[in-house]
């Protein structure tokens, strides 16, 4: 797998939205790693941490190898909009607090339909909206 140059790693093709705690379900799809096959088709609950038009990150406490592909199904709600988006987990952050540890998995979509898109889209533009209403 090639890693994209460090000073490259923040550059955004999409405006990402902060999401605290919104919920979701990540479903396993596919995997590279067969170690990982007695997951496939299996669903655990997460939260939803940021999304963009590219794809997402959400937070759980599973301790996933990364290092292979990792395709899943993520679905959630976002303003009466049900979404079940393909993706590929492409990034891993281990957060170790004093009580708590949580993972935060960068998900980037795949085959995303172009109605998707367009829900999407229109979706992040009014939490965009109501944030900037909220802060003025």
């Amino acid at each position: 797998m090639d890693y994209p140059p460090l000073n490259k790693l923040n550059e955004r093709e999409n405006f990402r939205i902060e999401l605290w705690d919104k919920v979701c379900e990540v479903h396993f799809l596919d995997f590279d790693n067969g170690q990982l096959s007695s997951l496939k088709y299996k669903n655990f609950d997460a939260s939803l941490d940021n999304i963009s038009l590219g794809g997402l990150k959400f937070v759980c406490a599973y301790n996933l190898p990364v290092n292979r592909d990792i395709i899943v199904e993520i679905r959630f709600t976002i303003k009466q909009n049900y979404f079940s988006l393909k993706g590929e987990i492409l990034r891993k952050e281990e957060h170790k607090g004093k009580e708590v540890e949580s993972i935060r998995y960068g998900v980037k979509f795949l085959e995303l339909s172009a109605e998707d898109k367009e829900r999407l889209h229109f979706v992040l533009n009014q939490l965009m909206l109501e944030k900037k209403d909220s802060a003025g």
